[in-house]
C-alpha cells in the first residue's frame, strides 16, 4: 500500500465565523452519502457479502462531546462542512487530532476545495507534536511524493515514528520496506514481525502479507495451517487478495478442511468486487459444476469479464462458443450489466 518538502509552520488563522453557524450548517448541509449518485448493478446471483453469515452532542447536555469528537462525528456522516468548521477552531488550540482531520479534509477535497499545501501543513504540524495518524499520513504523501517532493528518507522517518507507536498502517508499510531493503536494511524476521504486529492489531493488507510469508516460508518457519488463519481474517475483513487466496485454500484443502461451496461464494465475492482472477475461478466453477450449481450463461458473464480485463482463458473460449445464441446474448448483456456500462 505504499499503496505526502516539510513546510514551516505557519500563523494559524482561525474562523470563527463558522462557529456561529454550526448549528444552521448542521441542519441544511446534506451528507455526501445521501447526496452521491449510485449505479444498480443487476448481479448474476445474490450478492455474497460474507459466505460465513447466510447526532451529534447538545452543548446543553451535562455530558456533552467536545467539539473534536462533534468533528469526527460529522466526518463520519458525511457533514464535511461542519466537521471543518468543528475542527478548525481546535485546531487552533493544538488539539492534535483536529489538526489531523484537517489534513485529511483538505487532502481529499472534502466539503472545501482540495489543497494538499494545506494538507501537508496540518499534518506536518500535528506529526511534529506526536500525532501518528498525520505521520502515517505524512510518511505516505512523501513516500509518494503527493503534491510534494519525493523523498523516501523523510518517508521513512516518518513511517519509524508512527510504527513505533503501533500504527497499523505504518507498521504494515514499514514490513513491506524491510522485506525489499528499500529505504532501510533487508530483514525478512523483521518484515514478518512488523506484518504480524499490524495484522494482530486488525490492518486486512498485513493480515494477507503475513499469509504470504507464512505460505512461502518468508522470515517465518512456513505454515499452510498459519498462511488460511490469515488469509481468512483478511477475506473476512473484506480484502479481496484475501478472498481469493482462502478460497483457493478452501478449494484445495490446504491448512484448512477442503470446502469447495464456500471456496465457491468466496471466488464470487471476490469476483463481484472485481478481482480479475477470482472472475475467471468462478467462471470455471460455473463451467465445471464444482462448488455451486452448474450454469453456462453465469459462466460466460465471468469469463467475458475477466477477458476484457485481460486474462484469457481458452477453455472458457471453447464452452462460451458452444452457447445457443440465446445464452450468449444474456452472457453478455449480464457482463455489461457488471461492468457498468
Amino acid at each position: 500500500m505504499i499503496k505526502r518538502r516539510a513546510l514551516p509552520i505557519l500563523a494559524l488563522f482561525l474562523s470563527f465565523l463558522f462557529a456561529s453557524q454550526l448549528s444552521s450548517t448542521y441542519a441544511a448541509e446534506t451528507p455526501a452519502s445521501e447526496s452521491a449518485s449510485k449505479a444498480g448493478v443487476t448481479p448474476v446471483t445474490t450478492p455474497v457479502t460474507s459466505p460465513e453469515q447466510t447526532t451529534a452532542g447538545n452543548s446543553e447536555e451535562p455530558n456533552a462531546k467536545p467539539p473534536v469528537d462533534l468533528a469526527y462525528g460529522a466526518f463520519q456522516r458525511g457533514f464535511y462542512l461542519t466537521a471543518f468548521a468543528h475542527a478548525i477552531i481546535e485546531a487552533g488550540k493544538g488539539d492534535q487530532a483536529a489538526q489531523t482531520l484537517l489534513g485529511e479534509i483538505y487532502s481529499k477535497g472534502l466539503g472545501v476545495p482540495r489543497d494538499q499545501q494545506k494538507a501537508i501543513e496540518w499534518y506536518q504540524i500535528a506529526s511534529n507534536t506526536g500525532d501518528p495518524e498525520a505521520q502515517i499520513a505524512l510518511a505516505l504523501i512523501y513516500l509518494r511524493g503527493d503534491g510534494i517532493e519525493k523523498s523516501l528518507d523523510k518517508g521513512v522517518v516518518w513511517l519509524k515514528r508512527a510504527a513505533e507507536a503501533k500504527q497499523p498502517t505504518a507498521l504494515y508499510n514499514l514490513a513491506r520496506l524491510h522485506l525489499t531493503g528499500t529505504g532501510v536494511a533487508e530483514d525478512h524476521p523483521k518484515a514478518a514481525e512488523l506484518m504480524k504486529l499490524a495484522a494482530e492489531l486488525e490492518q486486512p493488507e498485513a493480515q494477507y502479507g503475513i499469509g504470504q510469508l507464512y505460505q512461502h516460508g518468508i522470515g517465518v518457519k512456513k505454515s499452510d495451517g498459519l498462511a488460511t488463519f490469515w488469509y481468512g481474517k483478511a477475506a473476512r475483513a473484506g480484502d479481496a487478495d484475501a478472498q481469493v487466496a482462502f478460497a483457493t485454500a478452501l478449494f484445495n484443502g490446504h491448512g484448512i478442511a477442503q470446502d469447495e461451496r464456500k471456496a465457491a461464494l468466496w471466488f464470487l465475492t471476490a469476483a463481484q468486487s472485481g478481482h480479475v482472477i477470482a472472475r475467471n475461478r468462478i467462471a470455471r466453477l460455473y463451467a465445471t459444476g464444482f462448488g455451486i450449481e452448474q450454469d453456462l450463461v453465469s459462466a460466460a458473464t465471468w469469463h467475458f469479464l475477466a477477458s476484457e480485463a485481460g486474462l484469457k482463458d481458452d477453455e472458457l473460449d471453447l464452452m462460451a462458443s458452444r452457447l445457443t445464441y440465446d445464452e450468449r446474448k444474456r452472457a453478455t448483456e449480464r457482463a455489461a450489466i457488471l461492468s457498468g456500462r
